[in-house]
């Protein structure tokens, strides 16, 4: 701040001595530089952040991408080797091999149809290990034993199909992978069924689906050497894995992994394991060289571009520097020759900004009026000297200039008239005088002065009287007449007074006045009565000032007070003034809302007391703070709505803050629930916890600017819900992170669709080939003696299949009720509603298992219907199923089929037919259950045992879930 020092008489008058300035602040080019900086930073910094959030985005997609295809190539894979287990299982459930392996005549033909039509061989081997027969070989040869022990030992344990790791075929000589399906046959298996696998058809499906660039896929066997490659084929086949390749295949299902090679240098590997063979997996490869680009690309490009923009910012600041401070120096050159006595004057070029040329002519402007004012002032000084000499003579009389003039009004005599004006007295004398009068005033007096004559009455003119340095000098001529005894006009006698200063102090009571008219100021007396009214209330309310002044304020403006009108009066007497705002109306009606400020006046012997007001006319500020305030209040039902919830984590506190209601949308809890970031962390799923502590300590650490995280919470109602929570710091001046804003969304039904979308696609194409395959077994396996009867049988068992995929797609392959899909199956093969009767809890099948229980029920019901009750009058089906899912109970589901009414049976059926087969096959081998079955004298009771863990809809799920 300028700390100014007034100069007393005698004090030097140095300008130097009279000021003493602070330092100078930092020139404006710095400033310019400074502004460039703080523009430039925060926009690279933000072209970082998002360079990084893109490269690491594009990095998980490049991941994500592999992993897809890693897992649709194992299930290609899975879908391959399903069909040879289908072939195979169709093949096992054979009546040809019920003579053991002894007796493979009849089956040896029916076997190579079946290689011959899935393009490999197919071999029988015995539970001791050898093989007995080979559909390439001729009957009679010496067949060595299989090299597939662990398969066949794993499959004679567990009476379930197996897959070899990679080996070289005994008969072959190449290598080569067998699928094994054990024979079963009354609990026990009898041989094995084995088809090859050749390791070129698995590298050909690889092939199709190989990366660009240098990606590579392959499969890996139990024992982590490879068995397929897209490329390279014979050279890699039977290679191991490296080490950190083996490792990460002996962990998880599935992942990706980065790792080097001597042949391929660094790789991304993205692997999945394989459903159908225990401990195989396939990898999708692509050298990290080929994603250098995408990581060193935009940094380089926001550098330079950073580097680019700083230089046309200096560019930029050095041609605004020129256009700016060039005119700036030259006024301050002219300001400082103003000040500085006997300096040049400087006259300043026409800027080129508008501003700056305002600034230019306004400093000239006002240059011109400091001298006009210095000149004035010289002859002010020069006139008071004159009038101190003047007024010692005229003290007495405390006059200017003593007059007399004879009856007409011709001047006689002036004393001070020649001091005053320079007029010397004989020039004055008569009317000579009127000529030191301003032009403008002489006609104006002279026709006063002569009515005055006339009409012998005192007079009093103010005009203005040109003194004898030139200057204008207001007065007041004041004339009385003098008469005699008689009352006859003897002479007229006057005076000449200064009233310059009055007059002058009335013009700045105008201009005041005038200033006070650009705002909305009024005055009213004690009685309530407005006495001043500007120009800027007759804008604001419509009155013009002849209107308002003499009217009590209240009646005019109707005022609404905050509070009692007698307590503002009450604070005015108190305090002397009153602040507030108040609700006035205008002269059409209109409401206003005012901000007032009234100040007392006390009075004085001269003038009453009075009270000012300054008003302010805020309706327009209130209507936009009633907008926003409704507009914010849009935002939060919106987020309602949506399930959003805005927040904010302080870093220094660890307090949460956000929009109202957030707890009770996301969490279903009562707001206020969430305070610290503990209270958050307390409501997580264990198994997301770690990873939203690590995001939130890379933002505390500066390692990261901005929050995405999705995790599972624990919501009020005993459920789960999936948020994704979104946020950017605030950096504080220290550049160091203060606070955290974002919001949270409730993603749980995204998630869930997703998901659904993704099960849906993978079994609708699994329960599409997996019937199809089922379809040619039917097709192969049923007895072909009797056209009609093959069709009809084939007919019926296609049209089960359908039924049940008809079932599964109208429940959106989520699985199916139980009940329903007996319905289908079973009371259609009944004459009438009576004859079958259903009972058991509701219970809904786990799509995997709809097709094989159809095909079942299927079986059981033609078998009723051509043999059984359902084939003659009176003859009743029962069929029953309960659930053991309480603590103390198996874990199964137990179907009863029990028939009653139907013809006698003379003995078990000696003959086994496909049917049948089919019944043993799907319920032991396919669903890994337990079969009995006993003909009664009424018929056929039947007890099907299935673990529900595996095959009901609602344990599937929750065990994947858990």
């Amino acid at each position: 701040m300028i700390a100014v020092r007034p100069i007393r008489p005698g004090q030097d008058s140095d300008p130097g001595s009279q000021m003493q300035w602070p330092p100078l602040p930092p020139s404006l080019r710095n400033h310019l530089l400074g502004l460039l900086v703080l523009v430039l930073v925060p926009t690279l910094a933000l072209g970082a952040v998002a360079a990084a959030h893109v490269m690491r985005n594009y990095q998980q997609a490049v991941k994500d991408g592999l992993q897809d295809t890693a897992r649709a190539l194992a299930v290609a894979v899975d879908r391959d080797i399903e069909g040879r287990l289908s072939t195979l299982a169709a093949l096992a459930a054979s009546p040809r091999l019920d003579g053991g392996t002894a007796h493979l005549d009849d089956f040896a033909q029916h076997a190579r149809r079946a290689a011959a039509a899935i393009g490999a061989a197919i071999t029988v081997i015995d539970p001791d290990f050898r093989l007995v027969f080979h559909t390439d070989l001729a009957p009679g040869e010496v067949l060595p034993p299989t090299g597939a022990t662990e398969a066949v030992r794993t499959a004679l344990a567990t009476r379930r199909p197996a897959v070899s790791s990679l080996l070289t075929g005994v008969v072959s000589g190449v290598p080569v992978v067998l699928v094994i399906m054990p024979v079963v046959r009354d609990g026990t298996v009898r041989m094995l069924l084995a088809a090859r696998l050749a390791p070129e058809r698995l590298a050909r499906l690889l092939a199709g689906q190989a990366p660009s660039d240098g990606g590579t896929t392959a499969v890996f066997d139990g024992n982590r050497r490879v068995v397929a490659r897209s490329t390279g084929q014979a050279d890699w086949v039977g290679r191991e894995a490296p080490d950190w390749l083996a490792a990460a295949l002996a962990g998880g299902e599935q992942g990706v992994v980065t790792g080097s090679t001597d042949e391929r240098g660094r790789l991304l590997v993205a692997y999945h394991r394989l459903a159908l063979a225990p401990g195989w997996a396939v990898t999708v490869a692509e050298p990290t060289a080929v994603h250098s680009p995408v990581r060193t690309d935009p940094a380089l490009g926001l550098a330079l571009g950073g580097l680019s923009i700083f230089g046309l910012g200096l560019v930029a600041v050095g041609g605004l520097h020129r256009r700016v401070v060039r005119p700036i120096e030259a006024l301050t050159r002219r300001a400082e020759a103003l000040v500085t006595p006997g300096a040049p004057a400087v006259n300043p070029d026409p800027a080129g900004v508008a501003e700056f040329e305002r600034l230019r002519r306004s400093l000239l402007e006002a240059e011109a009026a400091l001298q006009a004012r210095a000149a004035a002032e010289a002859r002010s000084r020069n006139a008071l000297a004159e009038s101190e000499r003047r007024y010692r003579r005229l003290a007495e009389t405390g006059n200017m200039v003593l007059w007399r003039a004879d009856p007409e009004g011709r001047l006689v005599h002036s004393h001070g008239w020649w001091l005053l004006t320079g007029q010397p007295a004989e020039a004055a004398r008569g009317d000579g005088w009127l000529a030191m009068l301003h032009a403008e005033d002489a006609p104006a007096m002279r026709a006063i002065w002569r009515a005055a004559v006339a009409a012998r009455q005192p007079a009093s003119v103010e005009c203005r009287v040109r003194t004898r340095l030139g200057t204008l000098l207001w007065v007041r001529v004041r004339a009385v007449p003098i008469f005699d005894a008689d009352h006859d006009l003897v002479e007229w006698a006057g005076v000449v007074e200064d009233v310059d200063a009055r007059r002058r102090a009335e013009q700045v009571t105008r201009d005041l006045l005038a200033t006070l008219d650009l705002a909305a100021v009024l005055e009213r007396g004690p009685d309530g009565r407005i006495r001043f009214w500007s120009a800027g209330c007759e804008r604001l309310y419509g009155w013009t000032a002849a209107e308002a002044i003499g009217a009590p304020v209240r009646d005019l403006l109707r005022p609404v007070f905050p509070g009692p009108a007698a307590a503002i009066d009450e604070a005015l007497a108190r305090t002397g003034e009153w602040s507030g705002e108040l609700l006035h109306h205008t002269r059409t009606g209109e409401e206003r809302i005012i901000l007032c400020r009234m100040v007392r006046r006390p009075g004085a012997e001269d003038r009453p007391e009075t009270v000012l007001e300054a008003l302010m006319d805020m309706t327009a500020l209130r209507r936009t703070e009633r907008a926003l305030h409704e507009s914010e209040s849009r935002v939060l039902r919106a987020l309602d709505a949506a399930r959003i919830g805005a927040w904010e984590w302080d870093l220094a506190t660890d307090r949460l803050t956000g929009s109202p209601g957030r707890e009770e949308v996301l969490l279903g809890r009562p707001t206020g629930f969430l305070r610290y970031r503990a209270d958050a962390l307390a409501l997580m799923h264990p198994a997301d916890r770690q990873q939203v502590v690590e995001a939130m300590e890379r933002i505390q650490t500066g390692a990261s600017a901005t929050l995405d995280v999705e995790f599972r919470i624990m919501h009020s109602d005993g459920g789960i819900r999936w948020l994704r929570s979104v946020g950017r710091a605030t950096l504080g001046p220290e550049g160091a992170p203060q606070r955290v804003s974002g919001v949270s969304i409730d993603v749980t039904d995204q998630r869930a669709a997703r998901q659904r979308e993704v099960l849906l696609a993978r079994e609708v194409d699994h329960r599409a080939k997996n019937a199809l395959a089922v379809v040619q077994s039917v097709l192969r396996l049923t007895s072909m003696e009797e056209p009609r009867a093959y069709a009809a049988a084939v007919g019926a068992r296609v049209s089960a299949l359908s039924r049940a995929h008809s079932l599964l797609a109208r429940e959106g392959w989520a699985g199916a009720d139980l009940r329903a899909l007996i319905e289908r199956e079973v009371t259609s093969q009944a004459s009438t509603s009576e004859a079958v009767t259903l009972d058991g809890p509701e219970l809904r099948l786990a799509a995997i298992a709809v097709q094989p229980v159809a095909m079942v029920l299927h079986e059981l019901a033609r078998n009723a219907a051509q043999h059984g009750p359902l084939s003659r009058d009176g003859g009743r089906l029962r069929i029953a199923w309960r659930v053991g899912r309480r603590e103390w109970e198996d874990g199964m589901l137990r179907l009863c089929w029990q028939e009653t009414g139907g013809p006698a049976p003379a003995a078990p059926p000696a003959h086994r037919g496909f049917g049948l087969r089919v019944i043993e096959a799907t319920i032991r081998s396919q669903l890994g259950g337990s079969l009995e079955m006993r003909w009664t004298g009424t018929g056929l009771d039947c007890e099907i045992a299935l673990a529900l863990a595996r095959w009901s809809a609602e344990d599937a799920d929750g065990a994947q879930a858990a």
